[in-house]
């Protein structure tokens, strides 16, 4: 009786060892993110499957034309997308296997998102308050009167941006505040002193 006692009990540890490793085998999903870098119009993509698969990368535009395409065998990969040669617009990035289809829509040159304040202080000074909740950078060019440029200036990080501009030697009775982001008008103001 103690032996089929033990057998019994060492013949249930084995099937129940060997359920756990069945459920484990089962729970190995794909996994796919496609993500964007800091940097403006780098994406990158991040891929792991339970076993080698075909793959496929495509990448359309906003007509469903296919600008990007590219097929491989693999069980994961990391791959870095720089999409800064594409126009602006919004396009989207498929990644496909036999069995799953992962798609993303990326969006080149949004201006959405920056919010930036211009305010005019005593005497002839402004202050430019506001930021990009993703940092994406900014260019600020002031105009005269007449519309020439007086003063141009870059920011690459605009997670927070705090800046006043004094203008008490200008001679011209008004200034014009352009703020771009990769040659798109974000915001246009003009200020009379």
């Amino acid at each position: 009786m103690k032996h089929s006692i033990k057998h019994v009990l060492a013949l249930l540890i084995v099937l129940s060892a060997t359920m756990v490793s069945a459920a484990d085998t089962a729970y190995l999903a794909t996994v796919c993110k496609i993500v964007a870098e800091e940097e403006d119009k780098l994406y990158k993509v991040i891929y792991q499957a339970a076993k080698e698969e075909n793959v496929k990368i495509q990448i359309f535009d906003e007509v469903d034309q296919l600008v990007y395409k590219e097929n491989f065998k693999s069980s994961g990969f990391v791959k870095k997308f720089d999409l800064s040669n594409l126009p602006k617009g919004t396009y989207e990035m498929q990644v496909a296997t036999a069995e799953e289809l992962y798609i993303e829509e990326l969006t080149i040159g949004d201006i959405s998102g920056f919010n930036f304040i211009l305010t005019p202080w005593d005497g002839k000074a402004i202050s430019v308050v506001g930021s990009h909740k993703d940092g994406k950078d900014m260019t600020l060019v002031i105009l005269d009167d007449d519309r020439n440029q007086v003063y141009k200036e870059a920011f690459a990080d605009t997670h927070q941006v705090h800046k006043k501009y004094n203008f008490s030697n200008l001679k011209s009775g008004a200034v014009t505040f352009l703020l771009y982001h990769d040659d798109q008008l974000i915001k246009e103001e003009k200020f009379e002193f």
